[in-house]
């Protein structure tokens, strides 16, 4: 933890980071302003701006490959539902419409197709959704808890978190459908690839781990032990070169007041 560098300074929660694919900038969740909404930033940090401001909350923010728009969700309409918005500002496209819940969504990387996961059929499954058709169809479906798909830098795979082996684990699918795989063992959530695909990126047990898929071996890439506070939950990014996370240090205060009895 030593050698992270802090990127925001705001008293309010900030999550679901995202980095762009030039790396020069970050998109956030953040309630800075009292209302969860996506806000930019350059990638060294710096001054915030807005992108969203309904009064709704607009959660986990993912850039398109080509970084001219952003995919979220949001219960704008009552569901949570995803859309996309210009990265540079606008209005934002409804992309599902379902009744419940669709989140957490992923881009291609053809820029064509959103993974994301919906309990439209009474658990969290994998599903896409084709920008250009509006066609919406299951990638994984199982009775576990499929949820936070990613595809892979090539195309090929989606890893996702999953506790049908009885504890979240990292697994990966085809990313044209077939037999999942379970990649960790001892667990593992919040995956992410490595910007060459050959690894696969993990929180596990407060920390951040990498798994190479050759040899399914596993490394450590933090130490935060002493550190207040934790991190992970909101999802992290990375671009090769750094990782991008948040981390959340509650502070409370004891507070005093006289007791006023009325006569």
């Amino acid at each position: 933890m030593g050698r992270a560098e802090q990127l925001t300074f705001d008293r309010a929660m900030t999550h679901g980071v995202d980095v762009s694919p030039d790396g020069t900038r970050l998109v956030v969740s953040s309630e800075r302003s009292g209302n969860p909404e996506l806000w930019v930033l350059p990638s060294e940090g710096g001054e915030m701006l807005q992108l969203t401001t309904e009064p709704t909350p607009d959660w986990f923010p993912r850039w398109s490959p080509d970084g001219q728009q952003v995919a979220f969700y949001s219960y704008r309409s009552g569901n949570r539902d995803l859309r996309v918005v210009p990265s540079r500002g606008g209005a934002a496209r409804q992309l599902t419409t379902y009744e419940g819940t669709d989140r957490y969504p992923t881009w291609a990387p053809n820029g064509t197709e959103i993974f994301f996961e919906s309990f439209r059929l009474g658990i969290g499954d994998i599903w896409v959704v084709s920008l250009d058709t509006g066609e919406q169809w299951p990638l994984v479906q199982s009775a576990a808890l499929d949820i936070l798909p990613v595809p892979s830098p090539d195309g090929q795979w989606v890893v996702f978190r999953s506790n049908r082996s009885e504890q979240n684990e990292v697994w990966r699918v085809p990313a044209g459908g077939g037999e999942a795989e379970q990649l960790t063992t001892t667990g593992g959530h919040q995956p992410r690839w490595s910007k060459d695909g050959r690894e696969v990126f993990f929180w596990r047990d407060g920390q951040f781990w990498a798994s190479t898929l050759a040899d399914r071996s596993e490394r450590l890439l933090t130490n935060f032990l002493g550190k207040t506070g934790g991190g992970g939950g909101g999802a992290f990014s990375s671009n090769g070169e750094f990782l991008y996370f948040d981390w959340t240090d509650d502070q409370g205060d004891i507070w005093i007041m006289d007791i006023a009895m009325e006569e």
